[in-house]
Order: C-alpha cells, then sequence, then structure tokens
C-alpha cells in the first residue's frame, strides 16, 4: 500500500513537473557546405533536476532537402522530414547525440520546430509541449560549379577589351618588385637593401596605372510576367555558372563584383550591386548570396 501511494505522488509530481528543468541545445558544425558535403548536428539534452524523466520522445522538423548520412528514425509529413529521439534520463543527467547530415540541393535550409512528448512516471499517459527556445537555425548549401569549365570562352579576355597594348606612364604607388639598376632611373628609386644583399645597384619596378574590375550580372527573369512558371534547371545552370565565373576572377587576379535582381541575394547583402572586392572572404561573401538566393 505504502509503494503504491508513493508511485500515485511520484506519478502526479511527474505530470506537473516532468519537464520542468529539462534543457536542449542544439549545435550545427558550419553555416555553409557543399552540395553532398557531409556536416555534424549535435544534440545535447539534459535533465537538471533531482526527479527522473522515465520517458521523453524529442522530434526535430527538417526541411526536405536535408538528410542523415546514416540511419535513423525520419518520417516524412507534410512535406517535411521529422526527426524522432527516445531517451530516458536520470536525475541531472545530460545525454549528448551526434548525427551526420547532408544536403541534397543548394539553397537555404531551416532546421523548423521542435516538440518534446512525454509520459507521466506510470506510463498511462504521454502529452506534448512545443519547444521554440530560439532553434530556428538555418544552413546554406553552395550551388555547384559549372561542370563544363572549358566550355567557358571569353568574348576577349578577362580584362575586357583593352585600347592601349603599351603602357608608358609607371605609377609610383603600385610596386611589382625590384629590377637592376640601367642608369635612366631616378635615385629615390634605388632599393638599398636589395642593393646592399646583390653588390649591385637594385631599383623599384613600379606596375602600370591601370585598375581594370568586372561586375558579372546574373539575371533569373525568363519570362515577361514573374508568376509564370520558371525553368528552374536553366536558372540553378545559371547559379552554377556564376561561380565558376567568379571563382575564374579570383584565380586571376581581376577584383570583381556581382549585381543581380535575385531576391535572396538582394536581401543578404542589403543592396542589388556589390562593391568591387578580391580575396578568399569577399569570394566567400558572393558564394553564400549564390546559396541563399530564392526563386
Amino acid at each position: 500500500m505504502v509503494f503504491i501511494l508513493i508511485g500515485l505522488i511520484f506519478d502526479r509530481y511527474s505530470k506537473e513537473n516532468n519537464l520542468k528543468n529539462v534543457s536542449f541545445k542544439r549545435e550545427v558544425e558550419t553555416s555553409v557546405v557543399e552540395i553532398d558535403e557531409t556536416f555534424n548536428v549535435k544534440i545535447v539534452v539534459e535533465n537538471k533536476k533531482w526527479l527522473p524523466v522515465s520517458f521523453l520522445q524529442i522530434k526535430e522538423a527538417f526541411p526536405m532537402d536535408l538528410e542523415f548520412s546514416l540511419k535513423a528514425n525520419v518520417e516524412i509529413n507534410y512535406m517535411q522530414k521529422i526527426h524522432t529521439m527516445t531517451m530516458a534520463l536520470m536525475p541531472f543527467q545530460r545525454i549528448t547525440r551526434i548525427y551526420q547530415m547532408i544536403g541534397l540541393k543548394r539553397g537555404k535550409h531551416i532546421f523548423q520546430e521542435i516538440s518534446f512528448i512525454s509520459g507521466d512516471f506510470i506510463g498511462l499517459k504521454t502529452y506534448s509541449e512545443p519547444y521554440s527556445n530560439g532553434y530556428r537555425q538555418e544552413i546554406v548549401v553552395l550551388p555547384k560549379p559549372y561542370s563544363s569549365l572549358n566550355d567557358l570562352k571569353p568574348y576577349s579576355n578577362y580584362y575586357g577589351d583593352i585600347s592601349v597594348k603599351r603602357w608608358i606612364i609607371d605609377d609610383p604607388i603600385m610596386i611589382r618588385g625590384v629590377r637592376e639598376y640601367t642608369g635612366n632611373e631616378a635615385e629615390k628609386y634605388i632599393h638599398w637593401p636589395t642593393t646592399l644583399k646583390n653588390g649591385k645597384l637594385m631599383v623599384k619596378d613600379f606596375d602600370f596605372t591601370s585598375d581594370h574590375s568586372a561586375i558579372i550580372i546574373l539575371n533569373t527573369e525568363v519570362n515577361l510576367y514573374l508568376w509564370e512558371n520558371k525553368d528552374l534547371p536553366k536558372i540553378e545552370a545559371c547559379f552554377s555558372l556564376t561561380r565558376t565565373v567568379l571563382e575564374a576572377f579570383e584565380v586571376e587576379g581581376i577584383p570583381y563584383g556581382l549585381a543581380s535582381n535575385v531576391t535572396g541575394i538582394t536581401n543578404f547583402l542589403g543592396r542589388s550591386i556589390t562593391d568591387i572586392g578580391y580575396g578568399s572572404h569577399h569570394l566567400h561573401l558572393l558564394l553564400e548570396s549564390l546559396g541563399r538566393a530564392d526563386y
């Protein structure tokens, strides 16, 4: 009789406090990935009270274009994937699970709602409770590089048309290197450290006054009216082509920018035309904007 009474007390208490002081934390390893690239999702569940949680089920909603690389308890419901985890927590216990996922399609994919399903101490009833503590996280999948790079033929060259073939005036600010003194250079241009090292006069070699840059224009307006059906494969090919051209300018050392009428790009960058730039950070910013592009 005493055990029954204790069980009923625990049952009553668990109904009211079973999910109290139970914390959930989800960490996504990265925010930007390639198509079919594996990334880790870390789940940490912790019971911060003296009462055990005999039954806890966590349901996470994922976009259809994200997939677990290994076997997981996943079902499809209303055009989204539901991942279910079932566990029991002892007092002050922490459980950590790490899952591997891949992105199947270019775009911005948002991890959606989370819900807890728990039961009473006896196990006769279950109840659900939403958990929306700032876990609307996202992952950006970049477009694939254009598959046939050799098919891209520049109209003239990467710099465009150059009307002057022979540069006359040196730029005293842009130093390209050092070379041997010929007697025609001014003495102020002598590079003394290199002169002492080589045992002969060396002067600074300047680059020419020329600063070429490029703007890539991406137009996805394929129909006269916006509400008409879009040719999505061709638009995706344009994203891939734009990425390949961006990377080609980066390799060639040519400053570049991007102009587009795509909604996701303008929202992410804050403007339709980006500043001219160069370097890995600039390239990463523009590639991420292509991944976020929306129709």
